[in-house]
């Protein structure tokens, strides 16, 4: 009994590093490898070494998990391999080099601010500014003055006196 709980132990194990510590890095290298390569804030060949990595790496690791190839067989480990030396080298090249630069990266421009242009739109500028609503028109716009007063009645009132 004991030897069937170990068993399942050891089972849980294997699938979660085969989950979190295999799997996972060949989507991360999917994802930040093109958008890296997009960006092109880093030498071509780092993102390249990714992209070419990650669809092997998933392989492998979607071969381990139908029973294809060993968890620790030869074949595992050549597919990691590329992904291993993108990480390494994205690493080393971040610290070292940095990101290129590049308009997103860069220092702003002096005596301009570069994500919101200063002063009206033109839109704006021609158009006249309407009044804010009074009580009256709010109550109207919700719905809830039940009776309005006609047209006659706003004349009579401004009518001037005889």
């Amino acid at each position: 009994m004991a030897e069937a709980g170990l068993h399942s132990h050891v089972a849980i194990y294997n699938w979660t590093f085969l989950l979190g510590q295999s799997l996972m890095p060949g989507v991360n290298a999917l994802l930040l490898g093109s958008l890296m390569y997009r960006s092109r804030l880093v030498p071509r060949v780092l993102p390249v070494l990714g992209l070419i990595g990650a669809p092997l790496l998933i392989t492998a690791d979607f071969a381990t998990l139908f029973g294809g190839i060993g968890q620790y067989s030869s074949w595992a480990a050549l597919a990691a391999l590329p992904v291993a030396a993108w990480e390494l080298s994205l690493g080393v090249w971040l610290v070292v080099k940095g990101f290129k630069p590049s308009p997103i990266t860069g220092p702003p421009r002096p005596g301009r601010c570069p994500r919101r242009p200063t002063g009206p739109r033109p839109e704006q500028a021609t158009r006249p500014r309407r009044p804010p609503p009074t009580h009256a028109m709010q109550l109207i716009a919700r719905g809830t003055m039940i009776e309005k007063k006609g047209a006659k009645d706003r004349s009579a009132a401004r009518a001037p006196l005889s």
